[in-house]
């Protein structure tokens, strides 16, 4: 067996509400990298530890109420008595109740705060003891993209789910201090199938208004065509997989991670790549149509020991770029360009698509980086010495998923304004790079809704908040600018964040390649040695 097969080799694990779904999904993985795994549940599991065991792996259950201290009591001495030490605890559990603030009776409250917070609190009261017995170990709490972007009928939910981001970050502060080998690190995941939609209380069975289908706070494949970019729900083993991460050696300096949630240059992938490259030593100038957030940022890394600065820019109008470049001059050269502002295309199909809004976006998404290109390549190729330029493409702009018109069209025109870079550059010290990210936490909706040209109809309040609690769920933008770091430092032209798309393009690019047939006119032949000859290898 590999070593990449052994990833959990020698630990145990103990995983609350796994008796399907997300939990179950992580006692499977966990099991396969070679970890002994204790499941729990209030519901039946053993199914699911027999399923284990029958691969040859180590699995037990225990029927386990996470509201009730007694029964974390006896679970800690069962993972004792057992296994005789635990090294990772998965808390996972959770229930929901919808339903309006004031509709929600106290006893319902209570019941969703006992399980989904008061479990968490008293999972690391109990089993942290242990933990700390046998040198240290990992704990990943399980929350919610809710605790992120609230939706107005799960405030109960999302309250608990934020309880347990706070909680998290808090037990991981205090174990660092204490220098005890724990990490405490928290998951949100998006729309992902699991039995939590048809177990969900407190929404109606049916909706009239849906033709006889689950009302689409039931119905996760509706949601996700809806909000998801990729059109389809995420599955328990997506969530599994993040967590394998964080259970593993792999993520030993990762703890208590805060999920910052916002858009444009000064948040979400601009502000990761920004972080990355003044980690590494570059100073650099966070530029965002809000230049107050902008400025912000850039004092929050100034605050921890960084070079910083923060600016407006409009990247649709030239002049807003050469004021940017007359700051830069004081500052000192630019080496670096990252071309990251970037607006969705709305939702409306192509025979609906407003001339307004196609104008506005290509005007962000692509006349942004050319007059961004056009402003500083200049003075890089006066200087004549090493310099970098990163346009932010997407994986939409090298194979379309369900989308809009104008985004998908948009990254396509992005991605040709890169290749094409890449060709005039071609022998120069000056190197080009795309980025090319699948789902990355940011706002980029909310943000694209407000700034989007005319009025839009009402119902898109609900497909923004639905959208963002997705987007919410996304990568860490702070992992991708490492990634970008690490491609400038090697010359990489494409940056690919997400290997999941993988298979996406082979499918493209398959298809196309099947298509080539027999010439149109067997009497012609271009000349493609020398066209390929022309271009950068």
């Amino acid at each position: 067996m590999s070593p990449i097969m052994e990833r959990l080799a020698g630990k145990v694990a103990l995983i609350t509400g796994a008796a399907s779904g997300i939990g179950r999904a992580c006692a499977e993985r966990f099991a396969r990298e070679g970890a002994q795994v204790m499941l729990t549940d209030v519901n039946d599991g053993r199914e699911g530890a027999a399923g284990i065991a029958g691969h040859g792996q180590t699995a037990s259950f225990e029927r386990h109420d996470v509201a009730e201290e007694r029964d974390w009591i006896r679970v800690i001495v069962a993972v004792q008595t057992t296994y005789g030490r635990l090294d990772i605890l998965v808390n996972n559990a959770g229930m929901v109740i919808a339903g309006s603030i004031w509709e929600m009776s106290l006893a319902d409250w209570r019941r969703q705060q006992a399980v989904n917070l008061d479990g968490v609190f008293l999972g690391m009261k109990h089993a942290l003891p242990l933990m700390r017995s046998g040198g240290g170990g990992s704990v990943i709490n399980v929350s919610s993209t809710a605790a992120l972007r609230a939706a107005g009928t799960l405030a109960a939910y999302s309250a608990t789910k934020g309880g347990v981001r706070a909680l998290s970050r808090s037990v991981a502060v205090q174990c660092a201090q204490l220098k005890d080998g724990i990490r405490v690190n928290s998951i949100y995941p998006g729309v992902i199938g699991t039995p939590i939609y048809d177990t969900l209380e407190g929404m109606p069975q049916s909706d009239p208004t849906r033709a006889g289908k689950k009302p689409l706070g039931r119905d996760p494949d509706a949601l996700a065509a809806l909000a998801v970019p990729l059109g389809v729900k995420g599955r328990p083993e997506d969530i599994a997989n993040a967590a394998l991460y964080l259970a593993s050696e792999e993520s030993r300096y990762v703890t208590g991670a805060e999920v910052v949630v916002d858009g444009g240059g000064a948040s979400g992938i601009g502000l990761g790549i920004s972080a990355a490259l003044a980690k590494h030593g570059a100073r650099v100038i966070i530029a965002d149509i809000d230049v107050d957030r902008a400025r912000v940022e850039a004092d929050r890394l100034n605050e921890r020991g960084l070079r910083a600065h923060g600016a407006g820019l409009d990247v649709t109008r030239r002049a807003s770029w050469s004021a940017l470049a007359k700051r830069a001059q004081r500052i000192g050269p630019v080496d670096i360009l990252c071309n990251n502002a970037g607006v969705g295309g709305g939702r409306d199909r192509i025979d609906e698509y407003a001339a307004e809004r196609w104008r506005w976006v290509n005007a962000v998404n692509v006349t942004g980086p050319l007059l961004g290109i056009q402003t500083f390549l200049p003075s890089m190729k006066t200087r004549g010495e090493p310099a970098h330029i990163v346009n932010t493409v997407s994986m939409l702009g090298i194979v379309a998923t369900p989308n809009t018109v104008g985004y998908i069209a948009t990254k396509f025109a992005a991605m040709g304004i890169c290749l094409n870079l890449r060709q005039e550059l071609h022998g120069t010290q000056i190197h080009v790079s795309a980025l090319c990210p699948g789902m990355v936490r940011t706002r980029i909706v909310e943000t694209s809704s407000k700034l989007a040209p005319g009025s839009r109809p009402p119902a898109d309040a609900a497909a923004v908040e639905a959208m963002n609690a997705v987007m919410a769920g996304g990568m860490d933008p702070f992992a991708v600018g490492e990634r970008v770091c690490r491609a400038i430092n090697q010359g990489d032209f494409y940056i690919f964040t997400h290997p999941e798309w993988r298979f996406l393009v082979e499918r493209h690019y398959a298809e196309m390649l099947t298509a080539f047939g027999e010439s149109a006119d067997p009497g012609h032949r271009d000349n493609v040695e020398a066209i390929a000859g022309a271009q950068p290898s």
